[in-house]
């Protein structure tokens, strides 16, 4: 997904059950602008039906590919009744949302070759950055998105590579011209087909590209200003809490409790965490916006050492917060660090728990508080 402010695209969706809805929430502003179906495998518009079903969508764009499947069938069906702005994309299209514009590189007209090669493939030039979203395109559409000249190709900054790191795509011509310097591939840890392939990840390291990937960094966020970017990998939380009233992750979960929504909560008490072992390491959580409105924006402030890594995990019902701003940062001379960052209008009422860890010249401290949402 892409969240410019109060604008939001998404590309893709995952599985009927990929966990998407419980990362837009902490994200969608209202209505959801774009949606962008880069073709119609069930790994990559299944998610999108549940969105469809909560959230309003102004636009949706997809590769008018038919395949024959429930999820497609079903996924068409929320479409062709969701009220939006429906429309196929084609090379030399522009696809442009509210400072946003996505050139797309591919599939062209008509449709030729198999359900992967018709891929929407996409563009987008963020002041001085470039990404390139390639679906699932193989190395047929990488062959002719390089033979036209009505979006020459160029060297980008942010690659999504393409088929799931799949030897069947990341060709040498198509990395050789666009020489990305940071490549992001999706897939599950241990699925059955073994993506990524040893070939595409040797072919990246050759090049001379940063590698992420789902499967070994958890969630891959790039955060740019149009000048500089920035990767943040947010991975599985290093401690077991004892108890789950307050959604923290556990390996077997449970049912919480249903919060309270009335304007002016009162969190009750809440267990502390068993966190991983702390040394003398001085940390203190020295304030937190409680209680705070749905849309509104969150501030914690912490002081420990000078030069500390300071970590931030703010848990909701839906899990660990993806919500721009909560990634790791240094404390400064005075040993203070805060971090502020956007409640989800959507995000459930209740008191739930902030974990903020340090760690300097291996010694480490973690703190627990906690905020209501109302």
């Amino acid at each position: 997904m892409l969240d410019l402010g109060e604008v939001e695209v998404l590309i893709d969706g995952g599985d009927r059950s990929p966990g998407v809805m419980a990362y837009l929430e902490d994200y969608v502003d209202g209505s959801l602008e774009a949606m962008i179906a880069t073709h119609p495998h069930a790994d990559h518009i299944g998610g999108l039906i549940a969105v469809l079903d909560v959230f309003e969508v102004e636009r949706i764009w997809h590769n008018g590919h038919v395949y024959d499947s429930n999820t497609y069938w079903d996924f068409m069906g929320k479409v062709n009744t969701e009220g939006a702005e429906v429309r196929e994309a084609r090379r030399g299209d522009s696809i442009i949302v509210d400072g946003m514009t996505f050139d797309v590189l591919h599939p062209v007209e008509p449709l030729v070759g198999n359900t992967n090669n018709n891929s929407i493939v996409l563009m987008l030039r963020y002041g001085e950055i470039d990404f390139l979203f390639t679906g699932d395109a193989e190395h047929e559409a990488e062959a002719s998105i390089l033979a036209q000249s009505v979006i020459p190709l160029t060297e980008v900054e942010i690659l999504k590579v393409g088929h799931h790191g799949s030897r069947t795509a990341s060709s040498q011509a198509l990395l050789d011209t666009i020489r990305p310097e940071v490549a992001i591939y999706m897939a599950g840890v241990g699925n059955r087909y073994g993506h990524p392939h040893a070939e595409t990840i040797s072919a990246l390291q050759d090049i001379g590209a940063e590698i992420y990937g789902t499967d070994t960094h958890g969630t891959v966020l790039v955060e740019t200003d149009g000048r500089d970017y920035t990767v943040i990998t947010i991975s599985a939380p290093v401690f077991v809490p004892t108890a789950t009233p307050t959604a923290i992750p556990t390996a077997t979960p449970t049912p919480s409790p249903t919060p309270t929504s009335t304007p002016t909560p009162t969190p009750s008490p809440r267990p502390t965490p068993t966190l991983t072992p702390s040394t003398d390491l001085a940390l203190q959580i020295a304030s937190v916006t409680s209680p705070i409105g749905k849309g509104y924006t969150a501030t914690l402030r912490a002081k420990t050492e000078l030069g500390a890594y300071c970590t931030i995990t703010v848990y909701y019902k839906s899990g660990p917060s993806k919500a721009s701003g909560l990634y790791g940062k240094q404390a400064d001379s005075e040993g203070n660090v805060s971090w502020s960052w956007k409640v989800g209008t959507r995000t459930t009422p209740g008191s739930w728990a902030i974990v903020v860890t340090a760690s300097l010249s291996g010694r480490t401290a973690s703190e627990t508080t906690y905020f209501t949402v109302y």
